[in-house]
């Protein structure tokens, strides 16, 4: 899914590192935050997810990509709670 001519390539496990923040995540969330850290984990997409990133060069212009995996639904879902607004409904996990 790399544009033609790609030069350099970025991929980040964005899951993984979710991952490994969830533990800070708990501590630092309150229950009186409403938030807990199965809402902001899984932002990003499953674990055969990640960031992406190319760029080439053609000595006069430099071209890139980036995808994002972000699972909108539950990004509202997130705002929605943060903000202290109406919660949408309950999420897959």
């Amino acid at each position: 899914m790399l544009p033609q001519g790609t030069q350099n390539l970025l991929l980040v496990n964005l899951p993984g590192i979710m991952e490994a923040l969830r533990p800070m995540l708990a501590r630092s969330m309150g229950r009186s935050s409403g938030m807990m850290p199965d809402d902001i984990v899984p932002l990003f997409g499953a674990a055969n997810t990640g960031l992406v990133g190319s760029q080439k060069c053609d000595r006069k212009a430099m071209t890139g990509t980036l995808f994002v995996p972000l699972d909108y639904e539950r990004l509202i879902h997130v705002l929605s709670k943060a903000s202290g607004g109406p919660t949408p409904g309950a999420l897959p996990q």
